[in-house]
Formats: C-alpha cells, sequence, structure tokens
C-alpha cells in the first residue's frame, strides 16, 4: 500500500510518500512545501495545490493520511489552514483516493506509543521505524511521515 501523509500548513506544508503494510514501510518521499507571505492568499494556494497534484500524480497513492484541525490561538492561522484542507480533501476526492484524519495525539500514540510524544521523540521514532540514518530536518516534514505511519497502521 502507498501512503501520502499530509501535515497541512500554509506557509509549510509537509509531504511525504510510503509504501508497505502493516509494521513495515520505507520512504519513498518526504519534504516541505513553502509558500512566501509576500504572494496573495490565492497564489499561495495555488501552489500548494500545484505540488500536492504533482506528488499524487508521480506516487498515485492508495490513501492520504491527513492531520486534523487542532487549536489554533490564531484565528486567521486556523482559517488558512482550513482552506488549505479543504484543498487538499477535494484533491483527494476528485482522483478518488481515500482520506484517513488523525488528531496530534492518535498520530504520536501510534508513532511513539505516548499520546504527549515532544518533536524530538517524534523524529527520533521517525528514524528508528524507517531506518533513516537521520531524522527529517524539517518538524513538518517528519510529522508528514509519522501521519503517513498512522493511515498505514489503521487499515
Amino acid at each position: 500500500m502507498r501512503v501520502l501523509g499530509i501535515d497541512p500548513g500554509f506557509g509549510r506544508l509537509g509531504v511525504a510518500v510510503i509504501e508497505g503494510d502493516r509494521g513495515h514501510a520505507r520512504v519513498l518521499m518526504h519534504d516541505c512545501i513553502e509558500t512566501s507571505p509576500k504572494l496573495s492568499f490565492l497564489e499561495r494556494l495555488l501552489i500548494l495545490h500545484s505540488a500536492v497534484a504533482q506528488i499524487i500524480d508521480t506516487y498515485q497513492p492508495n490513501c492520504m493520511g491527513l492531520e486534523k484541525l487542532f487549536f489554533f490561538k490564531n484565528q486567521k492561522t486556523a482559517m488558512d489552514v482550513a482552506h488549505v484542507r479543504g484543498m487538499l480533501m477535494a484533491s483527494a476526492g476528485i482522483k478518488k483516493i481515500p482520506i484517513r484524519e488523525f488528531t496530534p495525539l492518535q498520530v504520536k500514540q501510534t508513532l511513539a506509543g505516548y499520546g504527549r510524544a515532544d518533536k524530538r521523540q517524534i523524529q527520533k521514532m521517525i528514524q528508528m521505524v524507517f531506518k533513516l540514518k537521520e531524522a527529517p530536518k524539517l518538524d513538518d516534514a517528519a510529522d508528514a511521515l509519522a501521519i503517513a505511519w498512522c493511515a498505514l497502521q489503521w487499515k
């Protein structure tokens, strides 16, 4: 099974594609897609859409793992991320890719066995689970890998 994991964000969106089955998977790609705050809202959304559409076309995932909206102190940030999530869901829907959504707590529990694991612990678990020489440098890419792993485990 091939899974596209996404950590939704407006300024930086984490993406990862893994392939495998329960308990074992290999990383096909992980990255962050960044948009400039100097661009308009629509331009930024289109950049994210284009990049995700290209990843979907290239890797042909069987499902998309997506982090649910969590508590945001800044309402504008929450709205921007909600728009990104809508775009991601539409992108998956157009290609008939099922979506599995998870809270940050579910992702941490699935990966680390502990719902309050910190970023450092998540990165260490990502490195161990996928047998990577080093953890992803950006948290968003590590989170996307964790979300993909979670989607693979929760068939």
